[in-house]
């Protein structure tokens, strides 16, 4: 099986750090974020992956489970390659490229892609542009207006 560089492993958690930091200035929500190598995955998992596939992608079968008395462990199948997962304090759990080694690049990944979750969880604007109802972008390495296209802030440095 394929390893994961460390390195990687490292700057994507130096990556989620600074968006960690935004949530935390800007939020009540809480918790720990992490970024995890994972080598396998439960078995409903990998049968949700082996859905069908068409032009777009796989295409998911919905699954109804019900269990009655205490839950059982799912077994685990492993995985062709391991995956880079950044768990985000109980937001969300984001799949990371296991390529990108540039700290701009996984900045600005994680900042798009947490963005959508944190709007999921607050059912309202994040982070918010000032002077602005609606949500800032992420440019480059800075949250920014996406009418004006001014700087708000640096990733890792918002404010209330």
């Amino acid at each position: 099986m394929n390893e994961v560089d460390p390195e990687v492993v490292r700057r994507w958690q130096e990556c989620a750090d600074l968006v960690a930091a935004d949530v935390a200035r800007t939020t009540d929500l809480t918790g720990a974020w992490r970024v995890e190598v994972r080598d396998d995955e439960d078995a409903l998992s990998a049968d949700l992956r082996a859905g069908t596939r068409h032009a777009r992608g796989p295409a998911y079968r919905s699954h109804l489970r019900i269990t009655f008395g205490a839950p059982r462990e799912r077994p685990r199948v492993p995985l062709l390659r391991p995956e880079i997962w950044l768990v985000a304090g109980g937001v969300a759990e984001i799949l990371l490229s296991p390529d990108v080694v540039e700290i701009a690049d996984g900045v600005r990944e994680i900042a798009a892609k947490v963005q959508h979750e944190v709007i999921d969880e607050l059912w309202t604007a994040w982070p918010v542009c000032p002077g602005h109802a609606h949500p800032a972008e992420v440019g480059g390495s800075e949250w920014m207006c996406p009418t004006s296209r001014s700087p708000i802030a640096e990733i890792g440095r918002l404010s209330r």
